[in-house]
């Protein structure tokens, strides 16, 4: 499931999760123009992390994600 939102700056975001509670996922982006990629936001310490190539993450089974788009 992803759901999409702006910042109060107009930064865009979205939050990813994997809904399946037993079986990891790969999640893969494709966004439209003019986003061309982002960052995972770290649940533990707030740093930003860079996606794999292709925009791709892994999700454990419920685990969600948020990311800043660029």
């Amino acid at each position: 499931m992803v759901g999409e939102f702006a910042a109060e700056d107009g930064s865009p975001w979205a939050l990813v999760v994997n809904l399946s509670l037993s079986h990891s996922a790969k999640v893969g982006l494709t966004l439209q123009p003019p986003l061309e990629g982002g960052s995972v936001i770290s649940a533990e310490d707030g740093s930003h992390l860079a996606m794999e190539a292709g925009n791709c993450l892994w999700l454990a089974a419920g685990q969600g994600a948020l990311l800043a788009l660029r």
